[in-house]
Parts: C-alpha cells; structure tokens; sequence
C-alpha cells in the first residue's frame, strides 16, 4: 500500500501545461526548499 501511493504521487507532481497570462504559479528557487517557494501571477 505505502509502494502505490508513493508511485501514484510522483505520476501527478508533473504538469506539462503552459501557464497562461494571469495564472498563479509557483516560482521555484534552487537555493529554498519547496515549501518556501513563493506564489507568482503570471502577467504581460
């Protein structure tokens, strides 16, 4: 059971689609932790 959910996890982390104008992202940062990114609008 622990196995499953891990690899059914890892498949939804990744998102191939490519956000549109005004869109909340997150704006990844090699230097912090995942749960210290910071949210991003995308804008023109």
């Amino acid at each position: 059971l622990r196995e499953q959910h891990k690899t059914q996890l890892s498949k939804n982390r990744i998102n191939s689609t490519i956000p549109q104008e005004r869109a909340v992202v997150l704006a990844s940062d090699p230097i912090l932790t995942w749960n210290e990114w910071k949210l991003a609008r995308i804008t023109t």
